[in-house]
């Protein structure tokens, strides 16, 4: 993490030389974990799958790292875990700081994704597991886009996708170890529970929302629009988000851990168990319906984080309250009462809230 987030690399941005080192750091790191690439060929060219997408009718090109340890009881059912390793070189820079260091979107995922490859390659899984880096995920994911539309193992053969996107970071003192997973319900209950009872087991306060949030914030997208049940492991957007200050200094390093260890048992649960060969049926559609327990728990959230609310102007103080009265209503009225009304107050509040977050300088509230 420390090296990926450094000055030195200049942000990681798809194509250029920052981009190009972490690209063969990430591969060093493979290599020295015991972990195979993917693909055929010898060399970099194993772990390598190069790409050219588009954007705005402009070419965007890049490199996807993708390695694999197979399952040594069924080894043709795949568990794919990813986070994209290039940075946002748009970022808002400052006089003082020039540099997008992009530590915690998105080198602390890629940090989590390598531990897991360290550690399933000490401990063979039952499933095989691919550990997927991709690039020019900031150019609207087109690294995944391209995995997806060129699969190296069949679509239909991966039971679930398990992506990282900002991780390690504090979007408020109050909300120091709370952190979020995105989509799990789209794995039936087996994904669901993987990730509850991972929850359950860590050091953090860890809230479970359904796929009609965030679906398009990150790679997981476009396994969820091929029906691939995927989760989305994220600690949200906070005044850091694609600041120059996003770089080592705000990583919370127990955080981090307790991240890494909830990811490892939530993917435990996926490549272990029964040689039955049935295992997720996929749940998720079109058009992901939102869930009483997504108002539930965006309610958590904001009541945690009114411990903080001086922080916030006057303004932005009586709308957080208002919507946090809306919210304390929605959840009292209970499951019956959830309505298209009751929803269309949880989404107004939740675009607030995400918007509230990003106010102020970037700090990683670590004191």
């Amino acid at each position: 993490v420390t090296y990926l987030a450094s000055d030195e690399l200049n942000g990681r941005e798809n194509d250029t030389p920052g981009g190009i080192a972490a690209r063969e750091f990430i591969i060093d790191e493979l290599v020295a974990a015991g972990v195979p690439g993917a693909l055929p060929g010898e060399g970099d060219a194993a772990y390598t799958q190069p790409f050219v997408g588009t954007l705005f009718g402009e070419p965007v090109p890049g490199v996807n790292v993708l390695g694999k340890i197979e399952g040594t009881v069924r080894p043709d059912e795949y568990v794919v875990v990813g986070a994209h390793y290039d940075g946002f070189a748009g970022c808002q820079v400052t006089p003082a700081d020039q540099i997008c260091n992009a530590a915690t979107d998105n080198a602390t995922s890629v940090g989590i994704v390598l531990g897991l490859a360290e550690r399933y390659a000490q401990t063979p899984p039952h499933r095989s597991i691919i550990f997927a880096l991709w690039d020019a995920e900031e150019d609207y994911m087109r690294g995944s886009e391209h995995f997806v539309k060129n699969p190296i193992v069949p679509l239909a053969d991966i039971v679930a996708y398990i992506n990282f996107d900002i991780q390690g970071i504090r979007l408020l003192p109050s909300l120091a170890t709370t952190t979020f997973a995105l989509g799990a319900e789209t794995g039936g209950p087996d994904l669901a529970a993987a990730v509850d009872t991972a929850y359950e087991w860590s050091v953090l306060d860890g809230i479970r929302l359904s796929s009609a949030f965030g679906a398009e914030r990150s790679d997981h997208y476009w396994f969820l629009s091929r029906q691939v049940p995927s989760v989305f492991f994220t600690d949200s957007s906070g005044p850091c988000y694609h600041q120059a200050g996003d770089d080592i200094s705000v990583v919370d390093w127990t955080k981090l851990r307790g991240q890494l260890n909830a990811a490892h048992l939530t993917v435990s649960s996926l490549v272990f168990g029964s040689a039955s060969g049935e295992f997720l049926e996929p749940a998720w559609t079109a058009a992901p319906t939102m869930v009483f327990a997504d108002a539930v728990g965006f309610f958590t959230a904001l009541d945690r984080a009114l411990a903080d609310l001086d922080r916030f102007p006057p303004a932005t103080q009586n709308t957080m309250l208002a919507h946090h009265a809306t919210l304390s209503a929605i959840v009292d009225a209970g499951p019956g009462a959830f309505d298209g009304a009751a929803q269309t107050a949880v989404v107004q509040a939740v675009s607030y809230l995400v918007t509230a977050l990003t106010y102020g300088a970037c700090e990683g509230f670590l004191n």
